[in-house]
């Protein structure tokens, strides 16, 4: 199988002293040999707040939504006179769509608030997660003194993998029992669904490549547009997958938590 991210982009306007992560741009713009070490991280979610993660959504307000991101990385890099980049590079990336419906299941079984009314919830939960790290190097370039760009290539081993979608309908009944239907499909090196032994040790391997503009506009000002994952494709050999269909009955309603185990 083959894995790719979406790209993503980081504007910046900096003041006086540039941002941390505009080192490499400001070496190719005044031609200096430096080392530089970067750790970024973003999280974002529609339906709760951040906080309401760590909890599993227990006491979260819900709001319309319908994905939630976390990527995190380290860069370390040495930037040569010439303009050559050579460094190492450490992710974690997490990424989670899901139907409304979804959530709103979710949240209202974690705060015990599922009502038994007939409720059909379409359900839709798609997510990838993966961490992964490798050698980078890459060219930066000076057009004029005040603008550059360069690109940046990452040979990736991946350690960790989660990649998969689960899809069907749930429905609360008035006889307080839990019924539906859902298909599964997804590879991993850990089973997180049903909590079965992998024995494997499998690795991915593949690359990404990061795309780089900075402008000097006076002493005062300056830009920068970073592009991630321009371009990246993981790919895997024999990793496990489950590829399935749940059928949920019988389920037990007490107090709006949902117990019992589906039928695989």
């Amino acid at each position: 199988m083959n894995l790719s991210f979406k790209p993503r982009l980081a504007l910046a306007c900096t003041l006086l002293t540039p941002a941390a992560y505009c080192a490499d741009a400001e070496a190719a713009v005044t031609n200096n040999a430096t080392l530089s070490t970067e750790l970024s991280a973003v999280f974002y979610s529609e339906a709760v707040e951040i906080d309401g993660w760590k909890n599993d959504w227990r006491g979260a307000t819900l709001s319309p939504g319908e994905i939630a991101f976390a990527y995190s990385q380290l860069k370390v890099r040495q930037h040569f006179k010439n303009g050559l980049v050579f460094g190492w590079t450490r992710r974690e990336d997490y990424l989670i769509e899901h139907s409304k419906e979804t959530a709103l299941f979710y949240h209202r079984d974690q705060n015990a608030i599922l009502d038994s009314d007939n409720t059909d919830y379409d359900l839709f939960l798609k997510a990838q997660h993966l961490s992964a790290y490798g050698p980078t190097l890459g060219l930066h370039f000076k057009q004029p003194d005040t603008f550059a760009w360069g690109f940046e290539i990452t040979h990736l081993r991946a350690t960790d993998l989660i990649d998969g979608v689960i899809y069907g309908t749930l429905t609360a009944n008035e006889d307080t029992d839990i019924t539906g239907n859902a298909i599964v499909d997804y590879n991993y090196l850990e089973d997180a669904l049903f909590d079965r032994p992998v024995m494997t040790d499998e690795t991915g391997r593949g690359w990404t490549l990061d795309l780089y503009f900075h402008k000097i506009w006076n002493t005062q000002w300056s830009s920068s547009l970073q592009i991630q994952d321009a371009y990246s494709i993981i790919h895997w050999n024999n990793t496990p997958y489950t590829n399935a269909q749940l059928t949920a009955q019988n389920q037990s309603l007490d107090a709006g938590s949902v117990t019992g185990e589906p039928t695989l």
